[in-house]
């Protein structure tokens, strides 16, 4: 959806384009996973889930299903667009914001940070459960992303 697919003459173009993939780290380990839309850490379901603590989202694209999460993201800038929400942003503020990432409208926000990075780290007090694209991956208490411009090829 965000490299989009136009038609040319009511038939499907294909187009070659190169991507960027964000290499995760959990602990300090090797690479344990890579991503090539987003990266979700957030508590784990029993602490609250998205509704308490921190959440930092990663994303290499502009979608999460409906949610268009980062206007400005782009798979092939060499950069992820980051969006911190810290444990005092409140329930209410949530779903505040929750409603309003279908339209974009959830930034700007005095309680959401956001940053464009090449690479990133987090530490937390306890571990986080991470999400990479859609799937479940662990949980961690640092968690480290790194870009790797042009890492691999897409059909759209």
């Amino acid at each position: 959806r965000t490299l989009g697919a136009p038609l040319l003459d009511g038939r499907l173009t294909v187009n070659e384009l190169p991507v960027d993939l964000v290499d995760i780290r959990l602990d300090g380990g090797a690479v344990t996973a890579t991503a090539c839309a987003h990266v979700i850490i957030r508590n784990r379901w029993w602490r609250g889930g998205w509704w308490r603590g921190s959440v930092v989202v990663v994303m290499n694209a502009e979608f999460i299903g409906d949610w268009d999460v980062a206007p400005r993201g782009h798979p092939n800038d060499g950069r992820v667009e980051i969006f911190e929400i810290g444990p005092t942003f409140g329930v209410r503020q949530r779903w505040q914001a929750r409603r309003r990432v279908r339209s974009a409208t959830h930034v700007p926000h005095p309680g959401i940070d956001t940053r464009t990075v090449r690479a990133a780290s987090w530490r937390f007090r306890v571990p986080m459960s991470i999400a990479v694209d859609g799937r479940r991956i662990g949980s961690a208490s640092a968690v480290e992303v790194t870009v790797a411009a042009d890492a691999a090829v897409v059909y759209a």
